[in-house]
């Protein structure tokens, strides 16, 4: 039991790593930030608690390195992951892969959301400093992140069977 939550925790921080250290030095295309389709993809397959457990250990991560901006990774990211809990148990009751997708989808549609208003009162506070914007390419952000939930969640139902039904077909012969 505590092997899997330091297992998530430690998800959580390598995908924090990865998205301060590897991703700004990536082309716009290969641009990946691989915290969120984590922490969709416990969500969806494993308990609400590991997923917010990898993103708060993500989140501090992102705030720890990116002290110049005024952003709160972790409490964004938090809030984000209860919206998409609440969307996950009232909207989209299915675990399927769609839905997986589309919840990546909307928790990136709100995070940049959330950063663009936390960025627009950090200008208020120090005009200095520019508003955030969306990436290069946002596209591309959520392809990779569809690309990335549909791959995972396909690979956990394969390895787990834990998303694939095991009755027969019913044959017309």
């Amino acid at each position: 039991m505590i092997w899997r939550w330091l297992m998530t925790i430690t998800v959580g921080l390598m995908a924090g790593f990865w998205e301060v250290s590897v991703t700004p030095f990536m082309p716009s295309e290969l641009a990946w930030y691989p915290l969120l389709p984590i922490a969709v993809l416990l969500l969806v397959s494993s308990k609400r608690a590991r997923a917010f457990a990898a993103l708060a250990a993500g989140g501090m991560i992102l705030d720890a390195y990116r002290w110049a901006q005024i952003d709160v990774a972790t409490l964004r990211l938090v809030l984000v992951l209860l919206i998409l809990d609440a969307v996950s148990n009232r909207l989209l009751t299915n675990r399927s892969v769609y839905a997986s997708v589309v919840l990546v989808w909307i928790g990136r549609l709100i995070d940049w959301v959330g950063a663009y208003l936390l960025s627009l009162i950090g200008t208020w506070i120090d005009p200095t400093k520019y508003p955030w914007h969306l990436p290069v390419d946002a596209w591309w952000v959520l392809i990779l992140d569809a690309g990335s939930v549909a791959l995972g969640f396909l690979l956990i139902a394969g390895f787990t069977r834990r998303f694939v039904t095991l009755g027969k077909r019913e044959s017309l012969f």
